[in-house]
């Protein structure tokens, strides 16, 4: 066999060959912290958090299977920072 068959019989073969890659895997449960400026009792914080849940279960999201929401809510957006405790930072997602 030539050279020239012997590179051209082995770049064929490469070329062949599909090309593998590890499955993702998954990551678990993911942890966003949701600050909210108003009361936990105001109608319109109500409404809003039903609202983003069902936004999040429609794209398949659903609250405590693959995902964990934690609230912080604060009187004032002003006072975000007085009333989000440290344990809020350690979210994959804020």
């Amino acid at each position: 066999m030539k050279r020239r068959e012997l590179i051209a019989l082995i770049g064929s073969a490469t070329v062949d060959t599909p090309f593998r890659a590890p499955a993702q895997q998954s990551a678990g449960v993911r942890r966003v912290g949701v600050l909210i400026g108003r009361e936990e009792t105001n109608p319109f914080t109500i409404e809003n958090v039903e609202e983003f849940r069902g936004a999040l279960q429609t794209l398949g999201w659903t609250d405590n299977q693959n995902i964990q929401l934690t609230y912080r809510y604060a009187p004032a957006i002003q006072s975000l920072r007085v009333y989000s405790p440290k344990s809020l930072w350690r979210c994959d997602l804020i």
